[in-house]
């Protein structure tokens, strides 16, 4: 994604900053979207995942609920709880019986994108 914000002869920091606001959206989706794509190839299907791609095809980009709060990339939550188990699977889980390891998706294609985040705003908005 190429994104430019470009200053104006008729300069006007408000416009600017709107102009900033709408591309930074635009960055934060898009890498949102990387995220959940990079997580559903990792994660790991799960014995308790019935239909055996449940877990993958729950993991979702949305917009924050929290004022300019960007987009989130979620497995469970609000309207996923019928994927109650996506943080056992990430962070692993004990009973008194067995003990589960964790097999991390979303933090290793958080890491796995970050980088990338942050040269693409360094791109989009390093002008002459």
């Amino acid at each position: 994604m190429n994104l430019e914000a470009t200053i104006h002869d008729d300069w006007n920091p408000g416009n600017w900053l709107k102009e900033v606001d709408i591309k930074m959206g635009q960055l934060e989706k898009s890498t949102a979207e990387k995220i959940a794509a990079d997580a559903r190839a990792i994660v790991h299907v799960s014995k308790f995942d019935g239909d055996k791609e449940h877990l993958k095809n729950r993991i979702e980009v949305k917009a924050s609920k929290y004022y300019q709060g960007g987009w989130t990339v979620i497995a469970q939550g609000p309207g996923n709880y019928t994927v109650f188990y996506a943080s056992f699977i990430e962070l692993g889980y004990s009973t008194t019986r067995k003990h589960i390891p964790a097999q991390p998706y979303l933090r290793p294609a958080l890491k796995k994108n970050q980088s990338k985040f942050i040269s693409s705003i360094n791109n989009s908005f390093s002008g002459d």
